[in-house]
């Protein structure tokens, strides 16, 4: 996973208020098979953020509130095929400083479509994986205060918070699974 934010240039970092955005690519890589049938993804949503939109051209995406997990299911991916979904929380107002928010994202390739919540791998026939290592990917914000100047006020920044983008790249595929 890498990470770019406009609170810093490691993408660590968000305001209390502010907006993370997190981008899952799921690719089918070498050596990977020629085709993977049902592949996707969930993406475990961080406590202490809200869910406000997912957006994806390659997965049909889900969200269930109750586990606060987004689940992104594709019919198939070709070799060398990746696929992307872009995921956008809010962090409460008055998130504490410090506070760490770790997004999982487990990708897979099964045998049937997987449609249940919450994620769970020992629900599910998965295929085949060579390198099961890299199935799984998290990236962690913190919640950084404003600086505030010698009269105890904020350095007017607004106090709003910056939006975050938070990219969950480098899930790569396996052998017969997609990461």
């Amino acid at each position: 996973k890498t990470a770019s934010t406009v609170t810093d240039s490691t993408g660590a970092t968000v305001h209390a208020g502010g907006t993370i955005i997190y981008v899952v690519e799921v690719c089918n890589v070498a050596p990977a098979p020629s085709l993977v049938n049902n592949a996707g993804f969930f993406d475990q949503l961080p406590l202490g953020t809200e869910f406000q939109s997912s957006a994806s051209a390659d997965f049909d995406l889900a969200f269930d509130a109750t586990s606060s997990q987004i689940l992104g299911t594709t019919d198939q991916l070709q070799a060398g095929e990746c696929g992307t979904a872009v995921i956008t929380v809010s962090v409460a107002e008055d998130a504490p400083c410090g506070t760490p928010f770790t997004n999982l994202a487990v990708a897979f390739s099964s045998t049937t479509i997987i449609s249940d919540f919450p994620f769970d791998a020992s629900n599910f026939v998965l295929d085949e994986d060579a390198d099961p290592s890299n199935n799984e990917a998290t990236v962690t914000t913190t919640v950084v205060c404003p600086e505030e100047d010698e009269d105890g006020e904020d350095d007017g920044n607004g106090g709003g918070g910056p939006s975050v983008g938070t990219g969950d790249t480098g899930l790569l595929a396996g052998d017969s699974a997609v990461a």
